[in-house]
């Protein structure tokens, strides 16, 4: 099994050293590292291309000729790696030395899986931690595990990636557009054990409640999942959840048409499940368009059918009649 790391970097020069120096580290070295840099002003392609000269390794380091965000970055990293799986990293972390070789084991002995994700311990800028995980954090909060979506703890086989590049430039998350596949198809695999630490510090591209910045040295609770949920009942969130969706679900068309996949029935399910999930959410923005008064009878008997399920239920109801 031929294993690439696929790297996207922006201005990374501060921690960018502790991650590489993890990747000659592990017990199992990787085939091949493919960085792609987003037009970084700082000295990161500079140390990346002094890393590649020392490197036991294949390092090949692309610079963008425009900035193309993270989501961007991400996609083109992954679209120039040669491996059967791909292990994604983010520049600031640091990979316990057992990582590769632990995935790798673990997709030998799992064929069926395209997507394997493992937990983290969240740590802050120096790399001092309490001890909590990711994983641990979402289940004190009482998150479903089947949420966990990290791009930095992520490794996809060859064939997820072939049905999910290129990611669309306008989707705003490349982890969750990969996981949505996986986890949709029944083949995402969550391993239980942290192989990796988490930096948090006030430059990370991505806030989540359960490993926000402020939040590594607590545990979570419902409540502060609760607050932060708050946060995605608007209009707003909902308008991009339906765009989010549409462009999921025109890919998994386009697969469909490719034929190469082969269980088209997977396929045929996750289609129908998007095409419900998104009419769903265009009734809920047309109910919170209404006026209060208007709200409550639709908003109730929504619930009553089951409309709301995967919405905080009847609270995601009652948010909508009257917020």
């Amino acid at each position: 099994m031929k294993i690439s790391i696929a790297m996207a970097t922006y201005n990374g020069e501060k921690y960018l050293k502790e991650q590489l120096d993890s990747f000659l580290a592990q017990t199992r070295q990787p085939d091949e590292l493919v960085v792609t840099d987003d037009c970084s002003d700082d000295h990161t392609v500079a140390m990346i291309e002094a890393f590649a000269r020392e490197a036991p390794f294949e390092v090949r380091c692309y610079v963008n000729d425009e900035n193309l965000g993270f989501v961007g970055n991400f996609s083109r990293a992954l679209s120039l790696c040669m491996g059967d799986l791909v292990f994604l990293s983010d520049q600031d972390d640091v990979w316990f030395e057992n990582k590769i070789e632990q995935i790798e084991t673990i997709a030998q002995e799992d064929d069926y899986s395209l997507l394997f994700i493992n937990d983290t311990v969240l740590a802050d800028a120096r790399l001092e931690t309490t001890g909590l995980t990711k994983l641990g954090q979402m289940r004190s909060g009482g998150l479903s595990e089947s949420l966990f979506t990290m791009g930095a703890c992520l490794a996809v086989r060859r064939k997820l990636l072939d049905m999910c590049l290129p990611i669309p430039q306008e989707h705003n998350s490349h982890d969750v557009w990969l996981s949505s596949f996986a986890e949709n198809l029944g083949r995402k695999r969550i391993v239980n054990i942290p192989l990796q630490y988490y930096r948090r510090h006030d430059r990370n591209a991505s806030y989540t409640p359960s490993s926000g910045f402020n939040q590594i040295s607590k545990k979570d609770t419902f409540i502060d999942l609760v607050k932060a949920a708050l946060n995605t009942f608007g209009n707003e969130h909902l308008i991009n959840r339906v765009a989010r969706q549409e462009m999921l679900l025109k890919r998994v068309r386009e697969v469909q048409c490719r034929g190469f996949y082969e269980d088209p029935a997977a396929l045929v399910r996750f289609g129908k499940e998007l095409e419900s999930e998104i009419y769903l959410i265009k009734k809920r923005i047309r109910l919170k368009e209404k006026a209060r008064i208007y709200r409550f009878i639709p908003g109730l008997a929504a619930a009553a059918r089951g409309e709301y399920k995967n919405y905080h239920g009847i609270k995601g109801a009652l948010h909508d009649i009257f917020f």
